[in-house]
């Protein structure tokens, strides 16, 4: 007889309750010659098509079961086939959508049955259950339905130290597990064996491997390929005067829809096309594409994108091959603040049984594996704080292993070592379940039938297999994108409507074209991109893409499309090469005519997959389709199948007749340009949305601004914008209790900023002062403020926040304000009254107001106050009494000089590629706000503080056409925001 195994394993799929991998499980079973396993997590299936997978690709079958908590004790199934399985599925999802599971529930025909071993209802209370195919934990004779299985969840001794991690982080009860032999004991008694023997033989569950089509069907009275054509043909009518440059027009919708109905993708275009639809008749801003759905002129006729791909050379088969049968994935940008209507409406029209989101896990990173080991072995907070700083961020810890101050931090004591050991072990196993940001999965049939479901956090079910196994049951996942770009253009172009009476509706292709012919002046937003003034453009925002485009000279849309495609890890190496070629064209490396005239588009460089798909099909006369599997191939790095592909394309090559060496050498760089090579339908997509950000703030910059503050979720974010709003000679004032709104405006060309942006203040107390102020009107004295605010329930706590954040300053200065609140709180409480029915109110005629005594104005103080508060200084200069003719705003490039400033803010970052402290210090005076990094001899700038006021020497200098700022470490402290005057 075969080695047996045990029936019941728990994996790391019974999230923190075992300490065994699908992986380590795996290699286990390899190791010991064994050619079954068992996967019978606790109530979920989470690892079912994961484990099913591994176990077909090592030849081992796979026996998939449940661990399934049934009234009050627990039973442990086992599918006996498919039908077994989909039994399971049932229980499971039931179980995961808070339901109760009683024993009437299962139907055993195709299960097996076994009580759980010191959970079940035998075990516990020595009570059979009456069911078929129900076998109970017993090494007695006498029983024909006995059976041995122990619980499985940890296959080491030492592994129980991570069960009591997981046991900690997840509050269970301390348990240890004795380690049960994997196998079974071949002494046991012979009916048992038999038992267990049948049910491993008699298990055979296999997955479909046909394609389902599960997609519900857009008409059920017409057939969809039908109505697909009517209304891309429909479209194209409507938009004819866009294909007047273009041959072969209805030629490629045909062919495409061609291909489409021969995949039987009909329905799911449609899907898409409703839900576009709904979001666009409902205002509701979609992004022109994302993805390679932008290479299809069908998505483009349905206006699923709005991006047309013959002016852009896109490819369809980029994105739907036809000798590659993959499903089709259409991806869609919604304004994130509405995203969830979206999803709302799907789930109406479709059924909430037949949407789901999709499962994703929260996984142990290297740094949260080392905490949550650590506090188990009894680290303090304060050790683990200076191992966790050792890990970079994304290094796993194999790699932050191979540093050296690591390694010797591991290796300083046994506990370390273990503490490595065992974090190790844990890393990128599932901590907790999360939610997929944008997926949702759209079905034909109630999907309980079809896969395990679980109740979302919000209202929708949930599946439990995560994205990368959904395609393997015919599901077809589509994602329904936030982007807060578009909700961030939607606020821009309401701002617009409000000031100047003009509409702008970036989601309708037509609106958007005809103001790019009206309204929007390209040559600004060439401009404004040229000069590298890219604070709050899509994509444009970081320091080193800044440098990029302002080398690039950008001067047309499809330098911007070439820069988005390259500023990437990977193809940056090329950035040089591109810039060298663009400036001067006799720099470009000639290879063949062909070759040539497709990369001259991008400057003699392979940016995109589409041009690859093009030197395939035209040099070697291969099709698109067999192009793009070559492309697949390459950046998979798989080898035997790019060598295949390398005879076909040198063979053709010649037979196309091509030379041989000049195949080679073109093949080479395909094969190093398609590791890095960007998809163009994604990259025009999003080069879009790039644009017209750069038209909206080059054309209304005021308007600009003031959405990109109020949609800022930081004061470091809107202080950047405040900063470039001001040298841009934008008045910016602070937030003010009689002004200010929750969220920035703009009136004659002033940026008022919102209250939330006051540090320590919450949502709950602004709305209170806002409802405050709209019913009784604006705040006349500081005394009577206090009173108001006071009866409102708005604490001393919160006044004093308004009082340091100069919210106030209209009645006085902070020094005064504070000495004068007590004496306010006591008039509060002279203007209090019952009325006849006992309800608390105010009248002012009550007592007569106290006279506000003034204290002496201490600016550096204030300068504190607004940097701690506000993140920087905004109405206290007290660099002015210090100020000499020199002054941030008049400094001539490359003369050092004398400039009384105020730190703003001062603090350590860290580069991202070599993780070296550096300081960002944003400075000051009445003139001009500048930003600044500070990279070498950064020890002299810590002695700094917000609030500081310095004498300092000053250079300004241009580099690449981008101005900077250097405070050289000279500088002489005036009134430091700590000590006081020096």
């Amino acid at each position: 007889m075969e080695k047996l195994i045990n029936l019941h394993t728990n994996s790391e799929y019974s999230i923190l309750e075992s300490a065994i991998s699908l992986e380590h499980l795996i290699s286990y079973a390899k190791h010991n010659q064994l050619k079954y396993l068992s996967l019978t997590d606790h109530n979920t299936m989470f690892g079912v098509p994961e484990f099913y997978e591994l176990c077909k690709k090592n030849s081992i079958k796979p026996i998939i079961g449940l661990d399934l908590d049934v009234e009050n004790y627990r039973l442990v199934l086992i599918a006996k086939n498919y039908q077994g399985y989909l039994e399971l599925i049932k229980l499971s999802s039931k179980k995961m959508l808070n339901e109760n599971v009683e024993l009437n529930h299962i139907d055993s025909t195709n299960l097996f049955i076994i009580d759980h071993p010191t959970k079940g209802s035998f075990s516990k209370f020595g009570q059979s259950i009456e069911i078929k195919n129900y076998y109970i934990n017993s090494l007695d004779p006498k029983h024909k339905n006995a059976i041995f299985t122990k619980e499985i969840r940890i296959l080491e001794k030492e592994d129980n130290e991570i069960l009591k991690t997981f046991n900690q982080i997840a509050n269970n009860e301390e348990e240890e597990f004795t380690l049960p032999e994997y196998e079974i004991n071949e002494k046991l008694p012979q009916n048992v064996l038999n038992n267990i023997f049948y049910i491993i033989e008699n298990s055979n569950v296999e997955f479909p491997k046909e394609y389902q089509n599960y997609l519900p069907q857009y008409d059920l009275k017409i057939d969809s390929s039908i109505v697909l054509k009517e209304i891309v043909y429909k479209n194209f009518l409507e938009k004819i005067k866009k294909f007047e440059k273009y041959q072969n027009v209805k030629e490629r919708i045909n062919y495409e829809l061609n291909v489409i109905n021969s995949l039987k993708f009909a329905d799911y275009f449609l899907i898409i096309y409703d839900i576009v639809k709904f979001a666009k008749e409902n205002k509701i801003s979609v992004g022109p594409g994302r993805g390679s759905a932008a290479g299809s002129i069908v998505s483009y006729l349905l206006n699923i994108t709005s991006i047309n791909p013959l002016k852009y050379d896109l490819l369809f088969e980029r994105f739907l091959n036809p000798e590659r049968i993959t499903m089709p994935d259409i991806d869609i940008d919604f304004q994130d603040d509405r995203r969830d209507e979206i999803v709302e409406y799907v789930t109406k029209k479709y059924g909430h049984q037949k949407v789901a989101l999709i499962t994703t896990f929260q996984r142990f990173g290297a740094k949260m594996a080392l905490r949550d080991v650590g506090r188990n072995l009894n680290f303090t907070q304060v050790d683990m704080n200076n191992i966790s700083k050792l890990v970079k961020l994304n290094q796993n810890l194999d790699e932050a292993y191979r540093t050296t101050k690591f390694k010797a931090q591991m290796l300083a004591s046994p506990k370390h070592e273990l503490l490595y050991k065992n974090a190790r072990k844990i890393e990128n196993f599932p901590r907790q379940v999360g939610t997929h940001a944008a997926g949702i999965i759209i079905s034909n049939k109630n999907l309980i039938e079809i896969i395990p479901i679980m109740q979302s956090s919000v209202s929708n079910i949930q599946t439990q297999y995560s994205m990368n196994y959904l395609e393997n049951f015919s599901l077809l996942k589509i994602d329904l994108l936030g982007l807060k770009a578009l909700s961030t253009i939607k606020l821009i172009e309401q701002k617009i409507r409000e000031a100047y009476k003009i509409k702008y509706n970036f989601s309708n292709e037509d609106e958007y074209t005809e103001q790019l012919k009206k309204d929007l002046d390209p040559k600004k937003a060439f401009q404004l991109l040229s000069d590298g003034n890219t604070a709050g453009v899509f994509q444009l925002e970081s320091p080193g893409m800044i440098q990029t485009i302002k080398k690039v000279k950008i001067s047309k849309f499809s330098d911007i499309v070439d820069v988005i495609s390259l500023y990437r890890p990977g193809p940056m190496q090329y950035i040089q090469e591109y810039i060298d070629n663009k400036n001067d064209a006799s720099k470009i490396k000639h290879v063949e005519k062909l070759y040539d005239e497709i990369v001259s588009k991008t400057h003699g460089i392979i940016i995109y997959q589409e041009q690859i798909l093009e030197i395939v099909q035209k040099y070697a006369g291969l099709s698109y389709a067999k192009a793009d599997i070559l492309r697949r191939a390459i950046s998979k790095k798989n080898s035997e199948e790019i060598e295949k592909f390398k005879d076909l394309f040198i063979s053709s090559s010649i037979q196309h007749g091509q030379s041989e060496k000049v195949a080679n050498e073109i093949f080479s760089k395909i094969e190093n340009f398609a590791q890095y090579g960007f998809n163009k339908s994604h990259a025009v997509s999003y080069a879009t949305t790039t644009f017209y950000f750069a038209q909206l703030k080059a054309n209304f910059p005021l308007e600009f601004y003031t959405v990109l503050i109020s949609s800022s979720d930081s004061l470091e974010t809107i202080n950047k914008y405040v900063i470039e709003a001001k040298n841009n000679l934008y008045t910016v004032e602070s937030p003010d209790i009689n002004v200010s709104d929750f969220k920035a405006f703009s009136d004659f060309e002033k940026i008022f900023l919102p209250l939330i942006m006051i540090k320590g203040l919450g949502k709950v107390a602004i709305q209170k002062i806002l409802d405050e102020r709209n019913q009784n009107g604006k705040y006349s004295s500081f005394f009577t403020l206090v009173a108001r605010l006071n009866f409102v329930g708005i604490t001393k706590g919160i006044l004093e926040k308004l009082i340091l954040s100069n919210a106030l300053r209209n009645f006085g200065s902070m020094q005064t304000l504070l000495a004068n609140l007590t004496q306010a709180y006591a008039y509060a409480e002279t203007v209090l009254f019952k009325d006849e029915n006992g309800i608390e109110k105010i009248n002012f005629g009550l007592s007569k107001e106290h006279t506000i005594v003034e204290d002496k104005r201490d600016l550096s103080f204030e300068a504190k106050n607004e940097s701690e508060y506000l993140g920087m200084v905004f109405n206290a200069f007290p660099t002015l009494k210090y100020e000499t003719k020199n002054t941030l705003n008049n400094l001539i490039l490359n003369i050092e000089y004398n400039v009384a400033i105020i730190v703003d803010k001062i603090f350590i970052s860290r580069t991202k590629s070599k993780n070296k402290e550096y300081i960002k210090l944003i400075f000051s005076d009445r003139t001009k706000v500048v930003e600044t990094a500070i990279f070498n001899d950064i020890e002299k700038y810590r002695e700094l503080k917000d609030g500081d006021i310095l004498i300092a020497n000053i250079i300004m200098k241009k580099y690449d056409g981008l101005i900077s700022y250097s405070l050289r470490p000279n500088w002489r402290i005036i009134n430091n925001s700590k000590k006081g005057e020096q």
